[in-house]
């Protein structure tokens, strides 16, 4: 139950630092959205001729 909570819920993890935890779900639209700072880009597949 508290893992589900702290999935599903918005927070300080380090208040100091700004660091939050925000809900698993709009955490995913953020990364697909913005992506993840310094990432690499996936890798282009070749194109058969």
């Amino acid at each position: 139950r508290q893992e589900l909570d702290r999935l599903n819920s918005l927070g300080w993890v380090d208040r100091a630092k700004g660091l939050v935890h925000v809900p698993i779900d709009q955490a995913m639209r953020m990364v697909a959205k913005e992506g993840i700072k310094d990432w690499p880009a996936p890798a282009q597949a070749e194109r058969r001729k």
